[in-house]
Parts: C-alpha cells; sequence; structure tokens
C-alpha cells in the first residue's frame, strides 16, 4: 500500500510540477509567485516518490 500511495502522490506532484495541473485563473499573481518557489521542487521530488514506489512496490 505505501508504494502505491506514493506512486500516486508523485504522480499529482509531477501534474502539478509541469504545470499539467493549474491553479485557476482567479489565482493568477499569488499562484505564480508560489509556483516559482515550488515548481521547480516538485519537477524533482514527483518523479523520486515514483521511482521510490515503485522500488518498494518490487521489494514487497
Amino acid at each position: 500500500m505505501v508504494g502505491i500511495g506514493a506512486i500516486l502522490v508523485g504522480v499529482y506532484i509531477s501534474l502539478i510540477g509541469f504545470r499539467i495541473i493549474s491553479a485557476s485563473k482567479k489565482q493568477g499573481e499569488e499562484y505564480e509567485k508560489w509556483y516559482a518557489t515550488w515548481g521547480s521542487k516538485m519537477k524533482i521530488i514527483g518523479p523520486v516518490l515514483i521511482i521510490i514506489g515503485i522500488i518498494t512496490l518490487f521489494i514487497k
């Protein structure tokens, strides 16, 4: 279960990091500031979580 959870969270974080899922138009400037801070980190953390989840599934 931990592996599947890590994969799902990793996919969601990756989708946000690569802007496939983004905020509504109303949040404009505030979201851009947030994305400038966290977007690049999410592009790294998301795939890492996916890899950790896959490894965890194969270990068990």
